[in-house]
């Protein structure tokens, strides 16, 4: 049994979604992440990525606490 085959009985429930194998891993890694909270170095071992870099880029950045940022350090 592939993949797939666990994959089709589930796009029904989610018909504006592109479910797909690199999808599903987007998501999971996303959600180590930004849910659960756990360390990137962790992450990025679970994930099988060589680099930081590779496991870095599916933090998900909070626009209000950039915008603070922002202003906090460059004030208009």
């Amino acid at each position: 049994m592939g993949i797939h085959a666990i994959i089709e009985p589930l796009k029904p429930l989610f018909p504006d979604r592109n479910l797909n194998p690199r999808t599903i891993r987007m998501s999971v890694i996303c959600n180590w992440l930004n849910e659960k909270k756990i360390r990137l170095e962790r992450v990025q071992e679970l994930a099988g990525h060589k680099w930081p870099g590779t496991t870095e880029k599916y933090f998900k950045v909070d626009s209000l606490q950039q915008r603070e940022m922002i202003n906090r350090f460059f004030p208009l």
